[in-house]
């Protein structure tokens, strides 16, 4: 029966370890199947960076060393520093996402219970992205680098009690092309929508007008192309 003891930079002898296979002791071949040399290598006090692990085998026989020059990598954390953990927004459809990783990591993301976005290898991140519901949401980051894998969830609540104002709009009167855009401005980032009098009752609520805008910011249009006649397009937001 073979039996080893692991060193670390040349200390005192540690437990038993896991020796790869293959490792020939004498005539002897060490299997790394064998139970009583189950442990990790490097024990988890280990110095972060370049570590040397000697390890010793021997049975009645002879023994013998190996030395193996190993690199122990240091945890991996993601800080999320916007929006913060518990946090309480009185804002909606945009909010500002930030957060950073202490290695180069492939990350990806997602919003509540939507689909992870497409990995990508940065250490840090900085989007807007769009919530329009009020109440408690999550945004949950994934991380991997080498084999290390971290994730981190941010949760916050949307509050936003107070609805945007259409600031300006056109066109009215008389146009003088059957085609032109439709466009509206909001006081804040806001998401509109529009129904024209000859296909719904234009007092309608939001949530059931067909149409969207093209953008969803402060300024918002829609190309149409009309024949000839009067028109009521009712836009709500």
């Amino acid at each position: 029966m073979l039996f080893c003891k692991r060193y670390i930079k040349n200390g005192a002898p540690q437990s038993a370890v896991i020796i790869p296979t293959g490792i020939s002791v004498g005539d002897k071949t060490v299997l790394a199947t064998v139970s009583a040399h189950t442990k990790k290598i490097p024990p988890a006090n280990a110095d972060v960076g370049n570590v040397s692990v000697r390890i010793t085998c021997g049975d009645t026989e002879a023994n013998t060393s190996q030395t193996y020059k190993l690199t122990v990598e240091s945890d991996m954390s993601i800080n999320i520093t916007n929006p913060e953990n518990n946090s309480i927004l009185n804002h909606s459809y945009q909010i500002q996402f930030n957060f950073t990783v202490n290695k180069v990591a492939n990350c990806s993301y997602k919003v509540d219970d939507g689909s992870y976005s497409t990995p990508d290898s940065i250490s840090s991140y900085n989007e807007l992205i769009h919530i329009y519901q009020n109440g408690i949401h999550n945004i949950t980051v994934n991380c991997t680098y080498s084999i290390l894998n971290t994730i981190q969830t941010t949760t916050f609540t949307i509050n936003d009690t107070t609805a945007p104002n259409i600031t300006d709009y056109s066109p009215s009167g008389t146009v003088s092309t059957s085609t032109f855009d439709l466009t509206v401005t909001t006081d804040e980032n806001a998401s509109c929508r529009y129904v024209p009098s000859t296909e719904g009752n234009i007092t309608m609520n939001y949530s059931d007008m067909p149409y969207n805008f093209t953008d969803n910011e402060l300024s918002h249009y829609k190309t149409l192309t009309l024949s000839n006649g009067a028109y009521i397009y009712s836009v709500r937001w």
